[in-house]
């Protein structure tokens, strides 16, 4: 989904006689923002706009306040802090893009509270018709299990339960009763079936629809915006037509010009008047040197939604060496002899003879690299010729990036994604090979583990093959349209991690009184390397939690820190279940669902 409604498109384009490419500057960057020029917005005088703009500000105060009572409590000798907490807050009031993923999720919440209640009174109907069957059962299961482990209280049925609906002890919970009599099958599917199969893929659906709705309903409102924009720049820039010209109001090229000029300053143009003039020229579709408002609108609308990066085309050398066989040979060595316009190096080298032989020496490299594991693993003793081989591999590559840059501008050059890799993978290689053979303090297998960097260029080198072409294309644009919901999901672990770190940091140990002596499987999975004891440690745990919706194992753990019954216990039960409906049942849902129709939508497009 783009912000706003707006598009960006990064292109490359250039004259014929020109040396220079163009890639993508955002006309409607300035027209948009012309209310700050006088012209009435009537969006911004909406009086339910002040409201929610004065609740912001009271947010942001009540936040305040708290921060410095944190700071205060702890310069007095606390060692909990909300600060994490606090500081997200007033990111959310601050950030717009933040602000709108927090409302979103909260009105997302809202929009499946219903379904939430309905899946709550199943775990609950449930976990009191299995304690009322199971809790006097005395039998075990052949593998001396008792059958009403899990069960032997309402509290302990109610959350078997939901671990169970949540597949986080499925088959572990039914196993005793199931082994003891298959009649217990009776108890446990309709609850499988209505709770695990269906209620939670209605969930998803509608985490997913109220999302989506809203998500539409936000481009629409961008669009339109972006069109009242262009209304207002034309109603600033009209002038009367000139004689002989009957398109009544029209727009002439010294005001367009004028307008740049006045918001230069504001939204930090690199735009050129040349450019500018081609930009005009583009949009006066009938060549009489002015726009009348049809003109304005539909290019507007259509043809100034870029960002135009200007860059060098040609290097200094090539430009010294223009018309002498120096220039003949590296437009026959780096370019592929395309016809029609020269739109720069995205357009000139893929297919050349340096970007085939490239890929013979990436090959190679890799057949090397393979060769070179094989003799490791084997324990072959390798001939003293194979580290001549590896500094050979070192080096090559800079030669590449050398007769690029000697054809290429550096802007040129650095303008591709791919080219920013290649030149600091080289420039890696480079140095180890040279630390090597000049101060020999890198070893053999340093610099062989070096050379491994170009394997990754393989997955570029593979773009020749049409079928990755095609998952290269849907992959990259998937992540591109759902950057917004990874950053969402991102937040969302962030924030809790932030409090479990005060909860649970430096605590799940061994060595604790509270869980020494105990049989947890925590322990026994050795899973004490998924902790509280860092923000990052704890951004780990629970990204490894989002992903199995529930770990039993972790969760009893946290639970066994505290004393039932005491306000310690009620925290560590609102942090759990807060962050299986923040994450695994919501945040992560909106990810699996958005991506299954993004996917869908760009596979017919590609």
């Amino acid at each position: 989904m783009q912000s706003r409604g707006q598009q960006r498109v990064h292109s490359q384009w250039c004259s014929a006689d020109s040396n220079q490419s163009w890639g993508g500057l955002g006309i409607l960057d300035f027209v948009l923002p012309l209310h700050t020029l006088g012209v009435p917005c009537p969006t911004l005088l909406n009086p339910s706009r002040w409201s929610r703009l004065e609740g912001v500000l009271l947010l942001e105060f009540s936040l305040l306040i708290l921060s410095v009572l944190d700071l205060m409590i702890f310069l007095a000798g606390s060692s909990v802090r909300i600060a994490p907490v606090l500081r997200f807050g007033l990111a959310a009031c601050s950030v717009p893009r933040l602000q709108e993923l927090v409302c979103s999720f909260f009105r997302t919440t809202v929009a499946v509270s219903k379904v939430g209640m309905f899946f709550l009174y199943t775990v609950v109907i449930f976990a009191w018709v299995a304690t009322t069957v199971l809790d006097d059962e005395e039998g075990k299961d052949q593998f001396g299990q008792p059958v009403r482990e899990g069960f032997a209280t309402f509290g302990e049925s109610l959350y078997t339960c939901f671990t169970t609906l949540n597949t986080a002890t499925l088959p572990d919970s039914m196993v005793p009763s199931y082994d003891y009599s298959r009649s217990y099958l009776l108890l446990w599917m309709p609850f499988i079936f209505v709770g695990a199969v269906l209620l939670k893929q209605v969930i998803l659906a509608g985490v997913y629809n109220d999302y989506s709705k809203h998500a539409k309903n936000f481009l629409i409102e961008g669009r339109r915006l972006r069109k009242s924009g262009v209304d207002a720049a034309f109603e600033l820039l009209k002038t009367p037509a000139p004689a002989g010209c009957n398109r009544g109001e029209v727009v002439r090229f010294k005001d367009f010009e004028r307008l740049v000029d006045v918001l230069k300053p504001l939204l930090e143009m690199t735009v050129t008047k040349e450019f500018l003039r081609v930009l005009f020229h583009a949009l006066d579709d009938d060549s009489n040197g002015v726009l009348d408002k049809a003109e304005f609108q539909d290019r507007c609308l259509r043809c100034l939604q870029f960002e135009f990066h200007i860059t060098e085309r040609d290097s200094c050398l090539k430009q010294c060496m223009k018309g002498t066989a120096f220039e003949r040979t590296m437009d026959a060595l780096v370019e592929n002899g395309a016809s029609g316009t020269n739109l720069g190096y995205s357009c000139k080298y893929p297919g050349s003879w340096m970007d085939l032989a490239m890929n013979i020496v990436i090959g190679l490299n890799v057949s090397w690299v393979f060769t070179e594991s094989v003799m490791d693993l084997n324990n072959w003793e390798e001939p003293r010729f194979f580290m001549y081989v590896d500094l050979f591999f070192s080096f090559v590559y800079v030669l590449e990036a050398a007769l690029k840059l000697s054809h290429w501008s550096w802007a040129e050059y650095w303008y591709n994604d791919d080219n920013r890799f290649d030149f600091v993978a080289s420039m890696v290689l480079a140095t180890v090979g040279a630390l090597f053979l000049i101060l020999q303090q890198i070893s053999v297998a340093m610099l062989r583990s070096a050379n491994i960097l170009r394997l990754i260029r393989v997955l570029k080198a593979m773009k020749h093959l049409r079928f990755y072409q095609r998952t290269c294309v849907i992959v990259t644009n998937l992540l591109r349209t759902c950057r917004e919901v990874l950053l969402l999901n991102l937040l969302v672990v962030l924030l809790w991690a932030s409090a479990g770190v005060q909860l649970f940091g430096g605590k799940l140990l061994a060595s604790n009184p509270r869980l020494e002596g105990k049989d947890l499987g925590y322990f026994s999975s050795h899973y004490q390397v998924f902790n509280f004891n860092d923000v990052p440690l704890g951004m780990i745990t629970l990204f490894v939690w989002t992903l199995g919706d529930w770990n039993d194992d972790i969760a009893v753990a946290c639970l066994e820190l505290a004393e039932p019954w005491t306000f310690y216990k009620a925290l560590i039960w609102t942090f759990l279940l807060s962050y299986y409906i923040a994450s695994p049942l919501l945040a992560y849902n909106v990810l699996s669902a958005f991506s299954i129709d993004v996917y869908q939508k760009i596979d017919e497009e590609v």
